[in-house]
């Protein structure tokens, strides 16, 4: 029984070193912890920003998307049309291979 007695303050031992490193771990990590909030803001602050100067380059751009758009339909439309009358053969368009 001298054997296990000896055994059992070796393994408290052991797990008093493992609860100790895991603690110093903890405490180490914690700086890391309470400054992540602080950079998560600054970030969102920057994404925000960057986010509103687009928005502001975007801006003029927007009224002239929408007769871009239908300038292509009004094309596309008339490309098709002149295809049906003979003197355009317009080819059928293959899919590109993988």
């Amino acid at each position: 029984m001298e054997p296990e007695r000896s055994r059992q303050p070796e393994e408290l031992e052991l797990l008093w070193m493992r609860m100790k490193a895991k603690t110093d771990e903890n405490l180490r990590s914690t700086p890391r912890v309470v400054r992540l909030p602080d950079r998560s803001q600054k970030v969102g602050a920057a994404t925000m920003e960057n986010a509103f100067c687009k928005r502001e380059q975007l801006r003029p751009v927007d009224p002239n998307r929408d007769v871009i758009h239908e300038d292509l339909r009004v094309a596309v439309d008339q490309l098709e049309d002149s295809g049906k009358c003979g003197y355009l053969y317009v080819l059928p368009r293959k899919e590109p291979r993988r």
